[in-house]
């Protein structure tokens, strides 16, 4: 199978589990769009389990690797202290939103299936959590490190908090422009990135310093 047909048959299964999940995209309709055999899927892929993994993770290995890139970076910047909140989070929210800034349409598909998955338990969730957990353990790890007297707990959750406003501004509902009645641009990434960390930092300080 060449790279090309590898890559449309990626591209197919992730719009489609993106639009449709696990269970409601059938490999007779990815070869479909992916103009190849389902043999052929089969063949490479062996079930569409397989197929949905290599999905995620052709995505989260790049995630990860820029993760632990900037994260590095922050951390190096900052020595021998550790990263500000500031620094992490920004770190943690460009690593997605670039792509959105970029506009890719099949990164913008990935947030949707990312989105779709972590709200379905399941094993789509379980695919997604595996190849995702590095990257959330890694910033947890790092904002622990930037705040070690937040309870453990409270970090946690407030982890959760920013992934979800994250991923709710990269799927992009079309909430905020109707709430605003058209005023506000929901495709400004640029300017969702600007807001999206300040505030995200006042909550993860505000748990921070709620026992203090």
């Amino acid at each position: 199978m060449t790279s090309t047909r590898k890559t449309s048959i990626l591209d197919a299964a992730e719009e489609l589990f993106a639009r449709n999940g696990l269970k409601g995209a059938s490999m007779r309709n990815i070869a479909k769009k992916a103009d190849v055999d389902v043999s052929l899927i089969t063949y490479h892929f062996k079930t569409k389990d397989s197929l949905f993994a290599s999905v995620v993770e052709r995505r989260t290995s790049v995630f990860n690797r820029e993760q632990n890139f900037y994260l590095e970076e922050c951390e190096r910047k900052a020595a021998p202290d550790s990263p500000g909140v500031e620094d992490v989070i920004d770190a943690f929210c460009y690593v997605f939103l670039k792509r959105a800034i970029a506009g890719d349409v099949h990164w913008r598909y990935f947030f949707q299936l990312f989105t779709r998955m972590s709200n379905d338990p399941g094993r789509g969730a379980e695919i997604m959590a595996k190849y995702f957990d590095p990257i959330a353990s890694r910033t947890i790890a790092a904002l622990k490190a930037a705040m070690p007297d937040c309870d453990d707990d409270d970090l946690q959750w407030g982890f959760q908090f920013v992934t979800g406003a994250l991923f709710s501004c990269l799927v992009n509902t079309g909430s905020v422009n109707r709430l605003a009645d058209g005023s506000v641009d929901s495709e400004d990434f640029k300017k969702i990135h600007d807001t999206l960390v300040p505030f995200a930092c006042a909550g993860l300080k505000n748990l921070s310093s709620k026992g203090n």
